[in-house]
């Protein structure tokens, strides 16, 4: 590691763009390194107040990129005043309803709404339903990752809610902007529906979509700066997807292409640009999850061969069922699925995961565990407190000209001279070892999701499970 690496300037703590310190030492590449800054006392000393420089993937564009984290980081702030406004109204049955409302735009949520609309509603709205969740956890865990932005400060905000990744944007709000409103948009487009079908969807999805937004504010969080960029970046993926989503469904529809291929080749190259922090936060786990989801969704439908026997039990089903019937047998096919699918995540996950351990103890390769090492370790809270710093925007360890060089800044250049000379003579870090949930992860979902598309509906043939 360069002596550049370790000392960084470090700017302020809450008004990070007005105010600059003294240089800090800091890893240029991971979050939470000590660092120190320097303000005026009472009595017109200098006092050096410790500190954790935060940098981002976003840094390395330079001022302009330093100059982004700042103006969001002073947005983020700024909305403190309404979260602490919102906190006088907290009762315990609010909570209780808001903390349930929160759950609608959580992944455990989605999961099921995704099986239920394969199996019983409509198969191909399950399908392109899924592939839109794993964009949207790909586009709001590349921002966050690339931003590193903290949750609401944690002295003036108590929050109801543990949450460990970084803020901006959030992904309550960006997933609960696309994903109701690609219900609505999908049966206007695709359906037949009456128009009072039409309307009282309408309010539905806007009722949950608002509510969700309205959750994590009350909750203490995110800030308003979050949910409204999250809000936006959803409102322009869900545009782009009302685009292409066809297009992709039927691209993925022809065996010609070799989908398989092309959908793995492509979900790994997007992980591999994918910005990572250290230490790592659930972000990108949670991404490869949704990416392997996406890749299974893709080759499951690319094997279909006879549509009608995969189709969901509202597509084929009688029209004289009974709605007992149909209720009945809905029932039974979540239950049934439920199992083929969780069955294949314990056949899948357990053995990949151990031969993995065993290669990397042949080839003398570290690695860990995320999810074991989690269990026995909290990870670190990401909400803002006077710890957290910024790196300037501009850097103030550029060389003046001779001329206007005055003894202080000689004496600081000194400092830092010495400085950076025992930072090239400390020892290399120790290399980050290798996170064995990551690829394993990604093949067991995918298999979960090929198993939830082509398997389950092949068994409920089998089984005869239709009406």
């Amino acid at each position: 590691m360069s002596a550049d690496e370790i000392e960084e300037p470090v700017v302020s703590r809450s008004r990070a763009s007005k105010k600059q310190g003294k240089p800090g030492k800091a890893d240029s590449d991971a979050e939470g390194v000590s660092a120190a800054s320097d303000e005026k006392g009472e009595d017109g000393r200098t006092e050096k107040k410790k500190g954790r420089v935060v940098h981002a993937p976003i840094d390395k564009l330079g001022p302009y990129g330093r100059w982004i984290r700042h103006i969001l980081l002073e947005s983020i702030l700024v909305g403190t005043p309404v979260l602490v406004s919102i906190q006088k109204f907290r009762t315990p049955a609010r909570t209780a309803a808001m903390k349930m409302i929160s759950f609608l735009g959580t992944e455990d949520f989605y999961t099921p709404l995704v099986l239920c609309l394969l199996w019983v509603l409509e198969s191909r709205l399950g399908r392109l339903y899924a592939l839109l969740m794993a964009i949207g956890f790909y586009v709001t865990g590349f921002l966050k990752n690339f931003l590193c932005l903290p949750r609401p400060p944690v002295d003036a905000v108590e929050s109801l809610e543990k949450a460990y990744d970084w803020a901006l944007p959030s992904h309550h709000s960006l997933l609960g902007v696309m994903l109701p409103f690609y219900l609505w948009f999908y049966y206007y487009l695709h359906s037949h529906m009456s128009t009072t079908f039409l309307v009282v969807l309408f309010f539905i999805v806007c009722i949950w979509s608002f509510s969700l937004m309205t959750s994590r504010l009350y909750l203490g969080v995110h800030s308003p700066a979050d949910i409204l960029t999250g809000g936006l970046f959803g409102v322009l993926v869900l545009s782009i997807w009302l685009q292409v989503s066809d297009l992709l469904d039927n691209w993925s529809a022809v065996p010609e292409n070799h989908v398989w291929l092309q959908a793995v080749v492509y979900s790994i190259l997007l992980l591999i640009i994918h910005p990572r922090c250290q230490p790592a936060t659930l972000t990108f786990a949670d991404t490869v999850v949704l990416m392997g989801v996406a890749v299974g969704a893709i080759i499951g439908h690319s094997r279909i061969r006879n549509y009608s026997a995969y189709l969901a039990l509202l597509e084929t089903m009688s029209e004289h069922a009974s709605l007992s019937a149909i209720i009945g047998m809905s029932l039974l096919r979540m239950i049934v699925g439920s199992v083929l699918v969780f069955s294949t995540r314990i056949v899948v996950k357990y053995p990949c995961r151990t031969l993995l351990f065993l290669i990397a103890q042949f080839a003398d390769i570290n690695v860990y565990s995320s999810s074991i090492y989690s269990k026995t370790n909290t990870p670190e809270s990401k909400h803002y407190s006077d710890e957290y710093l910024l790196p300037p925007i501009y850097d103030p360890k550029k060389k003046k000209s001779t001329n206007s060089r005055d003894s202080n800044e000689e004496e600081e250049e000194e400092e830092e001279g010495d400085r950076q000379l025992q930072a090239s003579r400390a020892p290399e870090p120790a290399p980050v070892p290798w996170d064995v949930d990551i690829p394993v992860k990604y093949v067991t979902y995918l298999c979960m999701m090929w198993m939830a598309v082509e398997g389950v509906p092949s068994a409920f043939h089998v089984l005869g499970l239709t009406l």
